[in-house]
């Protein structure tokens, strides 16, 4: 069952080797890399975001929650696989209005996913920071969404909230990972390539796993 979740909430991260005497041309290629790069990671990151969204959620609160939210739930999400995103937004909104439960969170998580989907970004944004500043939304959860937040706002090119990342940038947070890959398109939107490859250099031996795996690839991206 959390392994069918993360399916359904995964439905809902340079090329640059200038010479430094040449800068006009430097900035021309970070310029570009941006622009070839940032629509893939940001997709990325929405995936893990999402993905680890659904994992918490199902792992915690699947048995606890009466069937019926979890069966509107479920329908919901087959009614937008089968591209019917109307359909579903209108039932994720009905169970958003009656749901006391986590459910209602992940159901405006959902609406969230397919405004984006129907191509309405700033109806997305707002929803998505009306409930990142929800204060009844559960610890884990609100940390997922304030990084979700971060990324969206990179995505649709409005004022970053840099120091919703602050509480992350350490080590010993466990979005350490997510957060320095966000920290990191800062930088190469900012145009600021070398910050963004120290900032993962230093990551890199305090992270293991899959998250490892990802900044290196970053990495390896940002040093082509």
């Amino acid at each position: 069952m959390v392994k069918k979740q993360q399916q359904d909430l995964q439905d809902l991260q340079q090329e640059l080797l200038c010479q430094e005497v040449d800068q006009a041309l430097y900035d021309e290629k970070l310029q570009n890399l941006w622009k070839k790069y940032h629509k893939a990671l940001f997709a990325l990151v929405a995936v893990i975001i999402l993905g680890t969204i659904g994992m918490e959620m199902w792992l915690g609160y699947r048995h606890n929650r009466q069937m019926t939210e979890s069966d509107t739930y479920e329908k919901a999400a087959i009614l937008n696989a089968q591209g019917k995103a109307d359909d579903a937004l209108a039932v994720y909104e009905q169970l958003a209005k009656i749901s006391s439960s986590d459910y209602q969170t992940l159901a405006k998580m959902r609406m969230v996913g397919i405004l984006q989907e129907k191509g309405q970004p700033a109806e997305a944004l707002q929803k998505l920071q009306e409930l990142q500043a929800d204060s009844s939304v559960s610890p884990v959860l609100h940390d997922a969404l304030t990084l979700a937040l971060v990324r969206m706002q990179l995505a649709e090119n409005q004022t970053v909230q840099q120091n919703l990342l602050t509480p992350y940038l350490k080590p010993t947070s466990s979005w350490y990972g997510m957060a320095v890959e966000l920290q990191a398109l800062i930088f190469v939107k900012q145009q600021e390539k070398a910050q963004a490859v120290s900032l993962i250099e230093q990551a890199l031996p305090q992270t293991n796993g899959a998250v490892r795996e990802r900044l290196q690839a970053f990495l390896n991206t940002l040093k082509k």
